[in-house]
């Protein structure tokens, strides 16, 4: 439960879904928790950046819903994924979001790591 909880799941998804590893302690999460469509779904979208080895990746073992069959993954420049969701490309407004708040917790990051080292 709580945050251990959601590091795990995150975690697991980035397995099942994504055919890479990573461990639940290096998960940053990105802000709080979000509705899709408030009164109308209750299920709530969690956001957590974690740190991969793009050439680790193995192909995703998937849940077994119809939803992750033949699913494919494609690497992208954030930027670059953020212009297509705002061109229409990538059509999901959760990714969009997720891609935003990463992008901004990197910027924070880069600051933080440049102050420190000033």
């Amino acid at each position: 439960h709580g945050r251990d909880g959601l590091l795990r799941r995150a975690s697991l998804e980035l397995w099942e879904e994504g055919g890479l590893q990573a461990s639940p302690d290096s998960g940053v999460v990105l802000g709080a928790g979000s509705l899709p469509s408030p009164g109308c779904l209750v299920e709530k979208f969690y956001f957590v950046a974690m740190e991969v080895d793009p050439e680790a990746q193995h192909p995703p073992p998937g849940d077994g819903s119809p939803m992750e069959e033949g699913a494919t993954s494609r690497w992208m420049l954030l930027d670059a994924a953020i212009a297509a969701c705002v061109s229409g490309e990538i059509a999901d407004a959760k990714t969009e979001l997720g891609l935003r708040r990463l992008r901004d917790h990197l910027a924070t990051a880069v600051s933080s790591a440049a102050e420190a080292s000033a």
